[in-house]
C-alpha cells in the first residue's frame, strides 16, 4: 500500500493568464526485495508549474513538472539466480505537457 499527500493552488485573476501550482508525495509500493535496475522505483516528490493563457477564441495551457526520487540503497543481489542487485539507485523524471484548445 502506498501514501500519498498532495497539494495544489491556482490563481485565476481577471486577466487571461492562470497560474497553477502543486506538490506531491507518494511512498513506493514496490519492497526492497524486487527493487532493480528494470524496477528501480522508490519514493517521490513531485513539484509542478503551469500556466493558462486564454481568450474568447482559444487557450493554450502549458505545465512543468519534476519528479525527483529519494535515493533508493538496496542489498537484494542474489548470485545463485542473477537477479537483484546491489547499490543506490537514483532517479529524477522531467515533464512537459502542452494543451491547445480552440473554441468554434
Amino acid at each position: 500500500m502506498t501514501d500519498r499527500a498532495v497539494t495544489g493552488a491556482g490563481s485565476a485573476s481577471g486577466s487571461r493568464i492562470d497560474l497553477r501550482a502543486g506538490y506531491s508525495f507518494d511512498t513506493t509500493p514496490v519492497p526492497d526485495e524486487t527493487v532493480d535496475p528494470l524496477l528501480p522505483d522508490a519514493d517521490r516528490h513531485s513539484f509542478a508549474v503551469g500556466t493558462g493563457i486564454h481568450n474568447s477564441l482559444a487557450s493554450l495551457d502549458l505545465a512543468y513538472m519534476w519528479v525527483h526520487f529519494v535515493d533508493r540503497k538496496v542489498h537484494n543481489q542474489d548470485m545463485t539466480t542473477l537477479r537483484g542487485a546491489n547499490g543506490t539507485f537514483k532517479s529524477d523524471a522531467y515533464l512537459l505537457a502542452a494543451n491547445m484548445t480552440m473554441r468554434i
